[in-house]
């Protein structure tokens, strides 16, 4: 009797995962989008198709160019109470992989990988007055924490260095040598942060620019007075200090 019971029991679960996992995945976006349009206003989802295991949809954030977001879950992942997608987004001058994984308690960016053309971030930079060439690797990031804060974050960016074109005050064209980036938790407010960095002739890290993605959405840019320098420009003081410096709320 007992046997019976777990294998209906059994029987039963399965039947209901089938229903959720062949079930359209536009109607169940529905349903969340509101709460999702309410915290993150900017980002515009559309052209939802597939199912809830495997499907695609249109991704809109600011100016930026649209993107496909295609994903495929691994349905295993749902007997160990967690949900694994493996994602895809790629579109006009950019392209990234990765797999996302969570359960109650917490969550996962794993192994993201991909690159960013110049013009993709031209689209918005260029009304600031600058652009810039060559592209951006997107190496290894791997986030990981919960809800409320980032536990870990490590990974890195790579730019084959070229020329950043300034139209603020005429035209400018400055050459900047290769530069990198690294991914780590800011230790004072916990989010996510990235040092830009060129390496001297003794492969010392020279930082030049400080990102800090902050839990409540607010993004601070730190530009070093050793970017300028790097650039040829004369800059009074120290190398470290902060020419310039921008705190904005992107999410």
């Amino acid at each position: 009797m007992k046997k019976i019971l777990l294998y209906s029991l059994a029987a039963f679960v399965s039947f209901l995962l089938f229903l959720i996992l062949s079930a359209p995945a536009a109607p169940l976006f529905s349903f969340f989008g509101k709460d999702l349009n309410n915290k993150l206003p900017e980002l515009n989802i559309s052209s939802i198709q597939g199912k809830v295991w495997n499907g695609q949809a249109n991704l809109g954030y600011r100016t930026f160019p649209t993107s496909l977001l295609s994903w495929n879950m691994n349905t295993s992942s749902l007997f160990q109470k967690t949900v694994d997608f493996d994602l895809k987004i790629k579109g006009e001058s950019h392209r990234f992989n990765a797999n996302f994984r969570a359960s109650q308690n917490e969550f996962q960016i794993h192994n993201l990988v991909g690159r960013i053309d110049a013009d993709y971030i031209n689209h918005v930079s260029e009304n600031l007055g600058l652009t810039f060439t060559g592209a951006i690797d997107i190496q290894n990031i791997n986030i990981q924490g919960t809800h409320k804060r980032l536990d870990k974050a490590d990974g890195h960016i790579a730019w084959n260095g070229g020329e950043i074109i300034s139209r603020t005050v005429g035209t400018q064209v400055f050459e900047l040598p290769p530069l990198k980036g690294d991914f780590s938790i800011n230790e004072a407010n916990g989010g996510l942060h990235l040092d830009i960095y060129a390496l001297d002739v003794n492969d010392r890290k020279q930082i030049l620019i400080e990102i800090t993605l902050k839990p409540d959405g607010w993004a601070v840019l730190k530009i070093k007075a050793g970017l300028f320098q790097l650039a040829g420009l004369s800059w009074q003081g120290d190398s470290n200090d902060n020419a310039i410096e921008i705190e904005e709320k992107v999410l």
